[in-house]
C-alpha cells in the first residue's frame, strides 16, 4: 500500500510517528516512511510518503483501525 499524506508539519510528523510503529513490526513485510517535503506554492503544507506491504491479512483486518487513526490525525472524529 502506498500512501501520500498531506497536511501541516505537525500533522505529518504525527503520521510519521504513527507509521513508525510498523518499521520493526512482525505484522508487515516492509514499511518505509519518507522525509517531509514542502508542498509547492504553500508555506505551511507538507507531504510525506508511506509504503507498507503486508505479510498476511494484517492490512485487511486493520483497515478500519487505520482509517480511524488517520481521521483523528486530520481532526475528523
Amino acid at each position: 500500500m502506498k500512501i501520500r499524506i498531506m497536511g501541516t508539519r505537525e500533522e505529518c510528523e504525527q503520521a510519521q510517528r504513527y507509521y513508525s510503529q510498523f518499521l520493526n513490526s512482525d505484522m508487515v513485510n516492509h514499511c518505509s516512511i519518507s522525509r517531509l517535503y514542502p508542498n509547492r506554492n504553500s508555506i505551511n503544507q507538507y507531504r510525506l510518503y508511506v509504503d507498507v506491504s503486508s505479510n498476511n491479512d494484517f492490512m485487511n483486518t486493520t483497515t478500519t483501525a487505520v482509517v480511524k487513526a488517520l481521521a483523528k490525525l486530520g481532526g475528523n472524529q
